[in-house]
């Protein structure tokens, strides 16, 4: 926890072959300098292996002065969206739709987009 307060602006997404990368503006509205943990979660809809509803897939902290506005680049690798398959001893994609969940914590979600994966 911190000693000020922060909006979340705005979110852009962007994938590459070999990740996803969201870029998460946030703005310091509170009265003090401050430190701030953007979290990334991904959420899995469809067939396939048993997951967990939600997992951190990646998180950025910025830092910025009372009524600054800074940009937190959360990298979320390729590695997050996959999952043992034992059947080809390697790592799989499931298909489905994946949800990214972007904010302060799991239970503080700010933004909340389908997000191709890598």
């Amino acid at each position: 926890m911190g000693w000020t307060r922060w909006n979340y602006d705005d979110i852009d997404i962007h994938t590459s072959d070999t990740e996803v990368t969201a870029s998460v503006t946030v703005s310091n509205v509170g009265p003090r300098h401050g430190h701030e943990t953007v979290q990334a979660y991904l959420e899995f809809h469809g067939d396939g292996p048993e997951r967990p509803a939600r997992w951190l897939a990646g998180f950025a902290v910025v830092d910025a002065a009372p009524g600054e506005t800074t940009t937190a680049s959360i990298r979320i690798p390729a590695r997050a969206f996959q999952v043992w398959d034992p059947d080809s001893a390697g790592w799989q994609t499931p298909s489905g739709t994946y949800v990214l969940q972007v904010g302060r914590s799991v239970s503080d979600i700010r933004f909340t987009r389908d997000t191709p994966h890598p």
